[in-house]
């Protein structure tokens, strides 16, 4: 983004990241204060920066959940920039591909004004959408105690269920001297290991969620907590009998299965593994751009955004693990991933193409991304929201303790969720357009080694909603082991 701007606005233009010192950082933001330089480009931490004259404000990509933290003090940069908008009296872009439900949804109302682009930059025609359909397979490979250290994953990755006209698409493209992006859902090399003679699994010490497989560094890490413990000494203090199977595949799995298929190409990875080192992130987008990789590998982040002209190939593995997960923005997150995803293909003169590897080649939402149905899949989804009173028809506040004890935990939302009940059937006619959902467990019952229990509260009326959470508030007494976390409109249910 910055060469671009500066080509355009030279000596106007600064960055604001996490890769800068304080001190850079500190010297961007009063050079903005100052009007020094009029253009920043930053994510969701450089709404805040202290213009004097703020008259734009553009969010690309709006429809990311990125711009939502939940850590420490939890926003969403999207809807502080067009609060921040407002009180600026300045303008605001909301702009993506696959907006947000939320913000059709306003536009449809009327709140935003919707405009359409409705070809693409260059007038290239949309990549055309293949959907290949395979039965669930999920292949193992053998892990034993006696193994050497270096034998503990073999030399021939055997997990990755690529589908042979997969293949033959990847084959045909290298022929043709063209780039190809592979998506995987995961990072690491297995999803998890299981345990032969007992059929479980090797779960984290500290959270609720199993170990990933990493052949790179042979360990098995934890992807919420950061757990990391060597592969040859979980083995040996498992027990020289034991015997597992490493099930899945995440994207260095399936780096190394292309490898062993096209020994020749030049074969690359980008995850959220890599990236963490801003220059070899830098480095391998760098060398994608100039065709110095012939097929790079990668998570959600490949999806995301970049111009890559003489990319012709997408494909899209394991969609499936997206579109069930346990959310109710699964299947919005699904259609966004295929449609962006699509978006990189073909953006030159060259003409693209895209596969979906599915178990579920029915599903309406890959139905529509197939067709690049935009106007569809929202007419579905807003169907089933507002039958539920999710999003955009209903606010949500979501509620959760969480403390090294879990009966402690449980006892305590439990007593809060009873009073709760009970002042509630004393305000008859009042607030019967407020659901409460829970107490409840979530998917992921323990994280960092605290236990966790939520309440979601829903409504249209969002004044109602705000009422009764500060009222519940003010009877919650603080426990010294038990920590209150609120989120306002949350982009997950995990």
């Amino acid at each position: 983004y910055f060469k671009f701007f500066e080509e355009r606005f030279p000596g106007q233009v600064l960055v604001v990241h996490s890769g800068l010192t304080d001190k850079a950082r500190w010297e961007n933001l009063q050079d903005i204060q100052s009007g020094k330089v009029s253009v920043l480009i930053g994510a969701r931490s450089a709404v805040f920066a202290p213009f004097a004259k703020l008259r734009l404000i553009i969010v690309d990509e709006e429809h990311d959940n990125s711009y939502k933290q939940t850590t420490k003090f939890s926003y969403n940069g999207r809807d502080v920039a067009v609060v921040r908008a407002k009180f600026e009296k300045a303008f605001i872009v909301l702009g993506s591909a696959t907006p947000s439900l939320e913000s059709y949804w306003n536009a449809q109302t009327g709140k935003y004004k919707l405009l359409r682009l409705s070809k693409r930059a260059l007038g290239n025609p949309l990549p055309q959408i293949d959907i290949i359909s395979v039965k669930s397979k999920l292949k193992g490979e053998s892990i034993q105690a006696n193994q050497g250290k270096d034998q503990l994953l073999g030399s021939q990755p055997s997990s990755t269920s690529l589908d042979p006209r997969i293949l033959k698409a990847l084959s045909e493209n290298l022929k043709a001297q063209q780039q190809s992006i592979v998506l995987v859902n995961r990072r690491g090399y297995a999803y998890y290991l299981i345990d032969k003679k007992t059929q479980e699994t090797v779960v984290c010490p500290n959270c609720s969620i199993t170990l990933t497989v990493h052949k790179n560094n042979s360990s098995l890490t934890c992807h919420y907590c950061g757990y990391n413990k060597a592969l040859a000494l979980f083995i040996k203090e498992a027990g020289e009998s034991n015997e597992y199977l490493a099930l899945g595949y995440g994207s260095e799995n399936c780096e190394a299965t292309l490898k062993s298929y096209f020994p020749s190409a030049r074969i690359a990875r980008l995850d959220s593994d890599i990236s963490q080192n801003r220059e070899s992130l830098e480095s391998t987008l760098e060398q994608f751009r100039k065709q110095e990789i012939d097929i790079l590998v990668g998570t959600q982040i490949l999806a995301k955004g970049h111009d890559f002209p003489k990319v012709t190939l997408m494909i899209l593995m394991e969609v499936d693990d997206i579109l069930n997960f346990p959310d109710l923005r699964a299947g919005e997150r699904t259609f966004q991933l295929l449609v962006q995803a699509a978006g990189r293909v073909g953006r030159n003169k060259y003409k693209g193409k895209v596969l979906v590897q599915t178990v579920r080649p029915e599903h309406f939402i890959l139905k529509s991304a197939l067709n690049h149905d935009y106007f569809e899949f929202v007419k579905r989804e807003l169907m089933i929201r507002k039958a539920h009173g999710h999003p955009p028809f209903g606010k949500l506040i979501h509620l959760e303790m969480n403390g090294s004890q879990p009966s402690l935990v449980k006892n305590t939302i439990q007593k809060l969720s009873k009073w709760l009940e009970k002042w509630l059937e004393n305000q008859p006619n009042t607030f019967e357009d407020i659901k409460i959902i829970g107490p409840y467990t979530p998917a992921i019952e323990k994280i960092r080694a605290r236990h966790r229990q939520q309440i979601l509260f829903s409504s249209p009326d969002y004044k109602k909603l705000n009422f009764i959470l500060n009222h519940t508030l003010k009877q919650f007494s603080k426990q010294r082991d038990i920590r209150l976390k609120i989120d306002i409109d949350p982009q997950s249910m995990m």
